[in-house]
């Protein structure tokens, strides 16, 4: 025979008294949960900073970017100025062939048209059989300024430089 009176105590009933935490592990569960809650705060700190230095990476790359396209644009600039003033110096080369007389005053400098785009004869100085031509260029904001010393008869060119003033 089984003790009926064992079994009716031990059944299931919506007591829930076998989940019963002990004084001991309350202090335990109370630190976890403290824990669980700063974790979240690390984790959440942690986020923004990595967020803040992959932004920082991004822009810092972009601005590479951005001044780099610009750098490109100033050497496209320049290398155009350099062709306006060489050109100013072909125009000159033929005149002085042509007329091995031919002087420009600095007082009194010529404008050539190139296309859309202007190139300044400052000055032609004949001495002897050659001649000094000083030509300047400038195409938004770069500026080339060419000093060529030419032979007069051939137009053969003894000496070519860049200055920064004329």
């Amino acid at each position: 025979m089984v003790n009926t009176s064992v079994l009716s105590a031990n059944t299931c009933t919506s007591d829930l008294s076998f989940f019963y935490v002990p004084n001991i592990m309350k202090p335990i569960s109370r630190r976890l949960q403290a824990t669980g809650s700063q974790s979240g705060f690390i984790a959440l700190i942690s986020i923004l900073i990595i967020s803040f230095v992959l932004f920082y990476a991004v822009v810092s790359v972009s601005q590479r970017g951005i001044a780099s396209r610009f750098l490109l644009l100033d050497i496209e600039r320049k290398a155009a100025s350099e062709k306006l003033a060489e050109s100013c110096v072909q125009v000159v080369l033929i005149a002085v062939i042509n007329d091995p007389s031919y002087i420009v005053l600095s007082s009194s400098p010529v404008s050539v048209p190139v296309g859309p785009d202007t190139c300044t004869i400052y000055s032609v100085s004949p001495s002897g059989v050659q001649s000094t031509i000083e030509t300047k260029a400038v195409v938004s904001g770069a500026t080339t300024n060419l000093r060529v010393i030419a032979d007069n008869t051939t137009g053969v060119i003894i000496s070519w430089q860049e200055v920064p003033n004329l």
